[in-house]
Parts: structure tokens; C-alpha cells; sequence
């Protein structure tokens, strides 16, 4: 079942926004930030290492807070826990902008390293 973030109530009605909008802004934002080769479904499947669709899960954990977990392949030779940071303040940062939802966490889980850029 589709999760939605009521974003805000105006005078003409309610704003909702889904999770599957919010884990698009964050799997897009990924694939553009560089030292990301790519975001991938499944952390155990060899051929979506290499594959440009991808999964972010987003959900509320137990405080209510709004989480996101991404899984992502970094190009080899950067800084990962750099990447990373980057990473986690672009995507708070774009979610917020377009949909003014704040995400209270964003856990990376950095797969493999990428001897060559996917992109």
C-alpha cells in the first residue's frame, strides 16, 4: 500500500504527496551526484549493480520520524564517507525544496565500488 505525506491543507483542499514521489526525488538526486555510479534494487542481485533503475525506500520509523534507506554503487577512488554526506544532505535538501516535506533521516548503504563510471 502507497504511503502519502499530507504536505499541507490549504483553504481549497489537501495536498498529498506519495512515497513513491519522494523516493523518485531521491533516486534521481543520486544518479546526478557525482561519485554515484549508481542506485540499485537489491544489494545481492550481480546484474542490478549494473542496471539505472533503482529503489529508495522511504517509511516512518518508530518516533514518527520520516526515514529514507537508498542503496547506491560509488564510482571506485572517492572519498565514500564524503559521497555519502553529500548524498544524504543532497536529498534532504531536494525533497524538501519540491515537496517542503522534511526526511528526518537518510541511510546509505554503499553495495560495491564501480572500477568505471556507469553514467
Amino acid at each position: 500500500m502507497t504511503q502519502s505525506y499530507t504536505n499541507q491543507d490549504t483553504v481549497i483542499g489537501d495536498i498529498d504527496i506519495s512515497d513513491q514521489v519522494i523516493e523518485g526525488i531521491a533516486m534521481e538526486t543520486a544518479k546526478q551526484l557525482p561519485g554515484v555510479a549508481t542506485v540499485i534494487k537489491e544489494k545481492n542481485n550481480f546484474s542490478s549493480l549494473f542496471s539505472k533503475e533503482g529503489n529508495v525506500y522511504l517509511y516512518e520509523d518508530g518516533t514518527e520520524d520520516i526515514a529514507l534507506d537508498i542503496t547506491v554503487v560509488l564510482d571506485y577512488g572517492v572519498s565514500v564517507p564524503n559521497v555519502c554526506f553529500n548524498l544524504q544532505e543532497a536529498i534532504i535538501e531536494q525533497v524538501l525544496y519540491m515537496t517542503d516535506i522534511r526526511l528526518d533521516c537518510v541511510n546509505i548503504t554503499v553495495a560495491d565500488l564501480s572500477p568505471e563510471k556507469l553514467k
